[in-house]
């Protein structure tokens, strides 16, 4: 700390330096920070950088580690895992030079947590996968198609109410809270609250209609992927059409606002139902880092592999991990499952007590093989998949399975790699035209 400066304006300036970084590498840089002492250190200005990296659009994480043998183990690998990370993602070129937009104000930060502003709606798009496009839809947002409300109702609300700060924002866009209302107050709100997204960098406003069209697009495809893995639940042996799970993504709209202030006077927005937190507890069940059920688990990293890795994916231009059998002498990652702890019988566990957390990792699993290694859907926190800047192709693949262990749904499934099963009987080709079997 330089003579002068204050405790808190030196980790006001660390906040700055590393927002600065943040915002010119984006979601190519993470930022991990560990604390090592006890249990009491509060560990401030480390937690505030890593809160500063991820407000900017970096990826931040703070972790406490104790003195110990294992807890200092856990850190060092996961201060591997983040500079490894950075190094691929920086040399695989996915950092675009975007510019983040000043305009954004969270809703803690601000003193007034809502200011609405109102927009009139020009047009209605909704993702067709027969015409693999947005199309133009005369009713309501899917958000609301379901509510006893949007039955009784003979037009549809003419403008759409966005609050000024933002809810939340991701890799790529940034999200709003927002309200269709039937004339510019708040006193003629309608529905429930739903969330309005768009991108978070300045330049891709240029995209208009076609940023969201990729998004709305891959979540019909999830949908889509979802319905198949719920078809497949129904020969688990415990299958319950009462109680067992059933996968389903929220639909989303495009909706084309008048505004003046963007170019054209048009503005476009994806909506869709906003999750209920309060009633239903929220949880990041995985990412495309290999987290699960909101722990990292950390492996040991060996960077000349994930540099092999690389540069076997740059001279072959695959589009997903290569998968390693019981004939294959590649040194890649593989499916091949490994076993979760437990009772089994016949390759199966005996207890029938499954925990909701499974089917979730058991889907992740499943799109992989349903979509012959195509696709992984992952980063599951009621929705989003693999397509996109957070797409991390081979190397995000690699990092489910190298912290997955199939559960009891994977195993009756049959998802492992050894399952030629698959290749024979249970692929088929995806609706939207995808053939998964070449």
């Amino acid at each position: 700390m330089k003579r002068g400066i204050s405790y808190d304006d030196s980790i006001r300036m660390m906040r700055d330096i590393v927002s600065t970084m943040a915002s010119e590498f984006g979601d190519s840089l993470t930022i991990s920070t560990v604390g090592l002492g006890n249990r009491n250190d509060e560990f401030r200005p480390l937690k505030e950088i890593a809160e500063a990296a991820t407000a900017a659009g970096a990826k931040g994480s703070f972790e406490r580690c104790e003195r110990t043998a294992h807890s200092i183990t856990s850190a060092i690998s996961s201060l591997v895992t983040s500079t490894t990370e950075t190094r691929l993602a920086l040399q695989d070129g996915r950092h675009r030079g975007y510019t983040q937009r000043s305009d954004l104000v969270s809703e803690k930060e601000a003193i007034v947590k809502t200011q609405w502003k109102f927009y009139r709606i020009i047009e209605h798009f909704v993702y067709d996968p027969r015409m693999k496009r947005l199309w133009i839809s005369p009713l309501l947002p899917l958000a609301v198609t379901h509510s006893s409300e949007a039955a009784k109702r003979r037009h549809n609300p003419p403008f759409l109410a966005i609050n000024s700060n933002y809810l939340g924002k991701g890799a790529e866009r940034v999200a709003f809270r927002c309200r269709l209302a039937d004339s510019q107050s708040r006193s003629h709100f309608v529905f429930d609250d739903m969330v309005a997204k768009e991108t978070k960098d300045v330049e891709r406003f240029e995209e208009k209609r076609d940023f969201h069209e990729g998004f709305a697009q891959s979540q019909d495809f999830a949908n889509y992927l979802a319905m198949q893995f719920n078809n497949h639940l129904k020969c688990i042996p415990s299958y319950s059409a009462l109680e067992t799970p059933q996968l389903r993504f929220v639909g989303c709209s495009v909706l084309m606002l008048e505004d003046p202030n963007f170019r054209n006077d048009v503005r476009y927005v994806l909506v869709e139902k906003m999750l209920d937190a309060d009633r239903f507890r929220w949880t990041k069940w995985n990412d495309n880092n290999g987290m699960v059920d909101g722990k990292k688990k950390h492996m040991p990293i060996d960077v000349d592999f994930e540099l092999r890795q690389l540069q076997k994916e740059e001279a072959t231009n695959l589009g997903a991990i290569e998968e390693g059998d019981e004939c294959s002498d590649d040194d890649s990652i593989s499916d091949v499952e490994t076993s979760s702890s437990g009772d089994e019988v016949g390759g199966y566990q005996t207890s029938t007590e499954i925990n909701p957390s499974e089917y979730l990792q058991a889907f992740t699993h499943f799109t992989y093989r349903f979509t012959n290694k195509r696709v992984m859907v992952c980063d599951l926190q009621g929705r989003r998949m693999v397509y996109g800047r957070t797409d991390k192709g081979q190397t995000g693949m690699n990092a489910f399975f190298k912290t997955h262990k199939c559960t009891k749904i994977c195993k009756y499934l049959e998802l492992s790699a050894k399952n030629k099963k698959w290749q024979r009987d249970w692929r088929q080709d995806c609706a939207q035209g995808m053939n998964f079997n070449r």
